[in-house]
């Protein structure tokens, strides 16, 4: 029950975001930003991995949202290579999607590319990741401390 409430939340976030994302303007140009493309009429979801079940679940999650959404998308998955990441991230950006959806394979590794994306226009949104000093629209990740305590305290009284 906990789980398809979180999906729930996950994506009504993104798709209140992408809302609040809806306009046509365009950040001011950077030295790193690459000449803004033709908007695509798609979205894109750069999975860090997608081996275990976590992976498998991000993924069936977004297809189900975008189906319901009648979004267009493309999906790739880094196999929790930053490299790969990066190269894949790249390659979205000059596919210049209406929104990237990003897990981290490692988000240090990944922190250019994704802000190469942000510079380009691009509205980011994280999950089970948190990238350092990037501006993305937003993240969402679990609290595993906070749920071991609360965990804890139920065993406990």
């Amino acid at each position: 029950m906990f789980k398809k409430m979180m999906f729930v939340v996950l994506i009504a976030v993104f798709v209140l975001s992408m809302v609040g994302c809806g306009t046509d303007a365009q950040p001011a140009a950077t030295e790193a930003a690459q000449p803004a493309a033709e908007k695509s009429d798609q979205v894109a979801v750069s999975l860090g991995w997608q081996e275990n079940e976590s992976g498998q679940r991000f993924t069936e999650g977004y297809e189900a949202a975008f189906k319901e959404l009648g979004w267009k998308y493309t999906v790739s998955n880094a196999n929790y290579d930053p490299k790969l990441q990066t190269e894949q991230i790249d390659a979205f950006i000059k596919l210049n999607p209406k929104a990237l959806f990003v897990t981290c394979s490692d988000p240090v590794g990944i922190t250019q590319a994704v802000q190469r994306a942000i510079d380009a226009g691009i509205p980011v949104f994280t999950a089970d990741c948190n990238i350092a000093g990037i501006k993305q629209i937003t993240s969402i990740a679990s609290n595993n401390y906070g749920m071991g305590m609360y965990t804890m305290r139920y065993i406990a009284v």
